[in-house]
């Protein structure tokens, strides 16, 4: 089926506007009112942006197929040289302040032909490319911007607060470990929708329901670990497909810069908020899917803070950090990179630490569950509990594919007696519906 070029960008612009303004391609009905077309019309028009030659000098054009629902694979052919990708541009009517080209592949091939006896040989071109929607953070100089701004939003008038009056002796520790934001999954293949929104409103419930419980107990100093997951994906921007750090594939719903600001905005709510308790030592645990971005977070939050007296933040690069409160002694890490090994040089590591301190405890993440026991990575003597951290995120396709269910998610806390070591652990509930309800 051919229409002409014109009539070729008349309806496609009509197709995108209307993509671009409900998420959504138009079906038939609708289509043909957008366009004043009849119905059978309107069926073939849409089939032709699917299936399409484009009359243009020179040349075809042909739309191939769709890698996403936002913008389509296309080719272009013509003889003598490959299209451009400003021609290509031009060819489709697409807005390059809009769409990027992602991926652009060129191949040529010979022709020959006889006439009136002489051989004459002619270069065809094949132009293919696959479009996607801009991002801010696709520019280097804007990620920075972004990153600026971001900054700007939480000016230093927090390093002003007045200490607060402790509420009980102890420290109190706080986990909301592996929150994945930015995961999305559908109820259909996992049996629980997760989406960005829903994240954060697990991790704040989490973390208010932790407080809630830690305040009837009372404390007189705090240790958020943050990290450890927080994010879901490490990519800044949309030039190449979600993936971990290490590059294993992802999927999320939102944008990665819109990910980046909300999430930074959360992890200092969170700080803020507890903060309003007692002063509050922050230790920064990048993980295996978000260990860049984390890391950046860190830098921020403790360029924020660092005139504060009530918060002290440790973004060091080691990705083992210890922190020692009386008699006690604890590494955190994420737990991802050779665990084994990690436990059994921790003596070594930190062995001044250790020999100032009775009780010794390994805090992680990672497995999404709930573990503890005495060093079976050494012996049962040794004396170094390892205690492996519950998760607060939901179920993808992949955990869910792998039977990885099953196990309580929510925030972990722990009130720690400086002289006798843990008091108490309880549990940070997340109601099934995500509703942070009276707690917002």
């Amino acid at each position: 089926m051919k229409i002409s070029r014109e009539a070729f960008q008349k309806y496609r612009s009509i197709y995108f506007e209307y993509f671009n303004e409900k998420g959504s391609t138009p079906g038939r009905e609708r289509f043909a009112r957008l366009t004043g077309l009849s119905e059978l019309h309107s069926r073939h028009i849409l089939f032709a942006l699917d299936n399409i030659d484009v009359i243009s000098g020179g040349g075809t054009a042909k739309i191939v197929g769709r890698d996403d629902d936002e913008m389509p694979t296309i080719s272009a052919m013509r003889k003598g040289s490959p299209f451009s990708e400003a021609e290509l541009f031009n060819l489709f009517g697409i807005n390059p302040s809009v769409y990027l080209i992602d991926k652009l592949d060129c191949s040529s091939w010979d022709v020959s032909s006889s006439h009136a006896g002489e051989w004459s040989k002619t270069t065809n071109y094949k132009t293919a490319a696959t479009f996607r929607k801009y991002d801010p953070g696709d520019d280097p100089e804007a990620w920075k911007a972004i990153l600026i701004d971001t900054m700007k939003d939480f000016p230093t008038k927090k390093v002003s607060r007045v200490t607060p009056e402790p509420t009980g002796t102890g420290l109190f520790i706080h986990s909301t470990a592996d929150a994945h934001l930015n995961m999305m999954a559908g109820e259909e293949e996992t049996g629980e929708a997760m989406s960005f929104q829903k994240g954060v409103d697990r991790f704040k419930y989490a973390s208010l329901d932790l407080f809630r419980k830690g305040l009837k107990i009372g404390f007189d100093r705090i240790l958020l670990i943050l990290g450890n997951d927080f994010w879901h994906s490490d990519q800044i921007n949309t030039v190449h497909a979600p993936t971990t750090h290490r590059s294993t594939p992802v999927v999320t719903d939102i944008l990665p810069f819109d990910a980046f600001k909300k999430g930074f905005q959360a992890l200092l709510w969170l700080i803020d908020t507890a903060s309003q308790y007692a002063p509050v030592d922050v230790v920064i645990v990048p993980g295996n899917h978000s260990e860049g971005k984390m890391t950046y977070a860190g830098f921020m939050i403790d360029m924020l803070y660092k005139d504060s007296t009530i918060v002290s933040v440790d973004s060091s690069a080691n990705p083992f950090k210890l922190y020692e409160y009386g008699n006690s002694a604890f590494v955190v890490a994420h737990g991802h990179d050779n665990p084994n090994r990690m436990i059994n040089t921790l003596p070594y590591r930190f062995k001044e630490a250790f020999g100032r301190t009775h009780f010794h405890e390994v805090l992680m993440a990672h497995k999404h569950k709930q573990v503890q026991y005495k060093n079976r990575y050494v012996d049962d003597d040794s004396g170094l509990v390892i205690r492996v951290l519950q998760a607060i995120t939901g179920t993808d396709e992949w955990h869910n594919r792998q039977s990885f269910i099953g196990s309580i998610k929510g925030g972990y806390g722990m009130i720690v007696n400086p002289v006798t070591h843990i008091d108490y652990t309880f549990h940070g509930t997340i109601p099934l519906d995500g509703d942070l309800g009276e707690f917002e």
